[in-house]
């Protein structure tokens, strides 16, 4: 279903364009006052181009293979054999870690699997947006494996890419072309410097168009595929602004309940069904443990974290009730690994040990017992171990897989890191001890990680 727009449209010379992907200081004045005249001059054919584009599965009328394979000759490299650089919530850690060990590189492109680059080949010569979006990623995929391209041609590709992104933004805003283009300029930017942090401005710009989007126009694999690697982007930013996940909604857990039986493949399946039943939840709960604790006065405290802690179990029983069910038909995702695995099982072993962590502290901050606190410290403390000792022991069994692990991990450390002070327990003011505790650690992950990642350059 389309949003139906009401009222006078808001002056764009006024509040700049509706979704700013990229303020990329390197485009003039001119520049930018030619993009919105070309813009608007095309505004209204692309509306009703787009009307005519958007079908069942979203397959371009005129399928150009050749077009791609010239591409993929230009640059001498297949955009298809990036999946394993779709699967990244945190663009800067990700880099990082890549760039402090540039040896698991050839592992990351030999490890193909199941993703939106797989449908770019057929989708080539849909629309310009899409097109120069492909031809900048190859391009500077191509130079980080030494193919001879100059710094002013990958400028020059981007800027193209940029102008054309804006320019289909003028038109149909649910265009699917549009929803892949961002997702092709964020990993163009994770490949770049890492300093330079626009990873996260196309971000959220995707964001914005997951938010736009919302369940109805997620019908098709290729969307679901874009979704899923935005989705996880999603909650951690929502933590990062302190906000409840749009995905907590009756219509967004639907549609999850949808795409996990859609699924054939019994990883990619649980994959939905974990992120909708449990991780879903877990930024609201954050939110409103941050509100709580901010106002230790509230005179509706103990309601208030009562109402915590039933949220937090509820998720802690989704996850191992799913986690159960998923072991009927795979080996336990604490295991440690036998042999490489599948990208979609490292995304499903990484979803459930980093939210089961988080929510086992919020257990251990609102439990009504000491027993019950120290129990879920030491789940929290068993998952932070493994998932570390997984890092290690995949690190030459499956390089990319331990390479997801590290940008992740994180986490693992910090639980490690502070687990003397969340052994320990009082008996006297316990709720402000916990309180206090919970604080420390939240104002520890936020600067560390969050803004690290997040924040505004």
């Amino acid at each position: 279903m389309r949003p139906k727009l009401r009222g006078k449209p808001r002056c764009r010379a006024k509040e700049g364009p509706a979704l700013v992907f990229v303020d990329n200081g390197d485009l003039d004045r001119e520049t930018r006052v030619a993009i919105r005249q070309q813009a608007a001059r095309s505004g209204c054919r692309r509306r009703r181009e787009s009307y005519k584009q958007r079908e069942e599965e979203n397959i371009p009328a005129v399928i150009s293979f050749n077009g791609y394979e010239t591409l993929r000759a230009r640059y001498n490299f297949d955009l298809t054999s990036l999946s394993s650089f779709t699967d990244i919530d945190l663009g800067r850690v990700g880099f990082l870690s890549l760039q402090n060990q540039p040896t698991p590189l050839a592992a990351l492109l030999e490890k193909r699997s199941s993703s939106f680059l797989t449908h770019l080949p057929s989708r080539y010569g849909s629309s310009a947006c899409l097109d120069d979006a492909m031809h900048c990623l190859a391009a500077r995929a191509g130079k980080l494996l030494g193919s001879p391209i100059r710094t002013t041609t990958l400028f020059r590709l981007y800027t193209k890419a940029l102008k054309s992104l804006y320019t289909a933004l003028e038109g149909h805003l649910l265009d699917v072309d549009i929803y892949c283009a961002t997702a092709i300029l964020a990993l163009y930017e994770l490949l770049g410097p890492a300093d330079e942090n626009r990873w996260i401005q196309h971000t959220r710009g995707a964001i914005k168009l997951v938010a736009l989007r919302g369940p109805d126009n997620h019908k098709t694999e290729f969307e679901r595929m874009i979704l899923k690697i935005h989705a996880p982007s999603v909650l951690v930013d929502e933590q990062y602004r302190k906000q409840s996940s749009i995905f907590a909604s009756p219509s967004w857990q639907r549609f999850f309940d949808q795409a996990s039986e859609a699924e054939e493949d019994t990883h990619s399946g649980f994959w939905w069904e974990f992120f909708g039943r449990a991780c879903a939840f877990v930024p609201g709960i954050l939110k409103d443990i941050t509100a709580l604790f901010r106002d230790p006065a509230c005179p509706q405290y103990k309601k208030h974290s009562l109402a915590i802690l039933e949220r937090a179990n509820r998720v802690h029983a989704a996850l191992h009730d799913s986690h159960g069910r998923f072991q009927q038909r795979a080996p336990s995702l604490v295991d440690l690994p036998v042999g490489p695995e599948s990208p979609d099982r490292v995304r499903l072993r990484a979803l459930f040990i980093y939210t089961t962590i988080t929510v086992c502290r919020v257990l251990a901050t609102f439990a009504r017992s000491k027993v019950e606190r120290a129990a879920s410290e030491t789940e929290a403390q068993t998952l932070a171990a493994g998932a570390l000792l997984i890092e290690r022991a995949v690190a030459e069994l499956d390089p990319a897989m331990a390479w997801h692990l590290q940008q992740r991990n994180a986490l693992a450390h910090v639980v490690i890191q502070t687990r003397d002070r969340w052994v320990d327990d009082v008996d006297v003011d316990v709720d402000r001890f916990l309180a206090q505790r919970w604080m420390d650690l939240e104002d520890a992950w936020q600067a560390r990680v969050l803004t690290e990642a997040f924040g505004e350059s």
